[in-house]
């Protein structure tokens, strides 16, 4: 029987926060880790948005990357999600961020790989909703891989997220 554990964390106004599973995988013989964003119901509570996020599977740990963004900042922190208890790792992290405008007229696709388990190892993220871009995936005919294809809006803010082993 699947499990489901959750979380929940308070978002003052005018910033937003979203969370991810990482798991380690495989690109060809190489390591990455992947990313699996974290469906989440929102709330309103005492004049913050409460949002509970959802994590399913059968670990018994999950490590979890929250980025909560604000105004070409974000808040990274890294947490041990365990027995429906969010544990955070380290100190959080704020970092400062150029976001990748598309400055052209018309929508710019982007491609990247993902691993043989359809995971994936880099999300784009939508910095005005902060909503994932959803990918749509395809098969290289030449080298047979899957590649997930974004599709980037004309005068829009995103960010890239990739994680490294």
């Amino acid at each position: 029987m699947e499990q489901k554990q959750e979380f929940s964390i308070l978002d003052p106004n005018g910033l937003k926060t979203i969370a991810f599973a990482i798991e380690n995988d495989y690109v060809k013989d190489e390591e990455v880790y992947t990313l699996q964003m974290l469906d989440n119901l929102e709330e309103e509570q005492d004049g913050k948005k409460k949002k509970t996020f959802f994590v399913e599977g059968n670990n018994e740990e999950t490590t979890v990357l929250m980025l909560t963004m604000g105004k070409n900042k974000v808040v990274i922190n890294s947490a041990i999600l365990k027995d429906n208890e969010i544990s955070v790792i380290n100190k959080p992290n704020i970092v400062k961020y150029e976001p990748i405008l598309n400055t052209q007229k018309e929508v710019v696709y982007r491609d990247f790989k993902y691993t043989n388990n359809l995971k994936r190892p880099i999300s784009i993220i939508d910095v005005e909703t902060g909503q994932e871009v959803k990918p749509v995936l395809y098969i290289d005919q030449e080298s047979g891989e899957v590649i997930g294809k974004c599709k980037m809006m004309p005068y829009k803010p995103y960010i890239a997220l990739e994680l490294k082993p």
